[in-house]
């Protein structure tokens, strides 16, 4: 038995038919949720996220003796959930949420932390190479270690873009 060989292409065959051909640089965007929290728009890597739904906080069952910011537990398809204010972790201030309000759920060691919002904005997308260094005055009373960077808007305001291993972190050294 033979093996079928591509000898037949020659240098000058394969160099001819490549020059003819325009190459497209794809330049690889990022998607984030986005949605405002006091005075600052954010960013959520939607890569990071498991899903984001409705939350009834009358099923959120509260945990004694933690930090304020953590709501307490919940019960999400069979598995814990760990739900977390953002607004108090992020600024120290407590949201005032109304009955119904959204929980971003991201892996947690194999549960999983909700992170409690008011409101989504939208997705956005960025390319991985416009994203702009924080400088810490900017997102005062905000925690760098939160903040990974940022993009601008369309009108030059800056979009925050959290860093969820920040706040996972934050939440497991409690």
């Amino acid at each position: 038995m033979q093996l079928a060989t591509l000898d037949f292409l020659n240098t000058e065959l394969t160099t001819d038919f490549l020059s003819d051909r325009s190459v497209e640089v794809v330049v690889e965007q990022s998607r984030f949720l986005q949605f405002v929290l006091g005075e600052y728009q954010l960013l959520f890597p939607l890569a990071k996220l498991q899903e984001i739904f409705n939350l009834n906080l009358n099923q959120v069952t509260a945990v004694p003796g933690l930090d304020s910011y953590v709501m307490g537990i919940y019960n999400w398809r069979g598995s814990l959930a760990w739900l977390i204010d953002l607004q108090e972790l992020l600024t120290g201030s407590q949201t005032n949420f109304n009955a119904n309000c959204l929980c971003m759920l991201t892996p947690l060691k194999g549960q999983y932390l909700g992170i409690v919002i008011d409101r989504v904005g939208g997705i956005s997308s960025f390319g991985g190479n416009e994203m702009q260094p924080v400088v810490t005055p900017m997102i005062e009373p905000i925690g760098s270690n939160f903040i990974q960077g940022y993009f601008l808007d369309e009108h030059n305001q800056p979009l925050f873009v959290l860093d969820s291993q920040g706040i996972i972190n934050s939440f497991i050294h409690l």
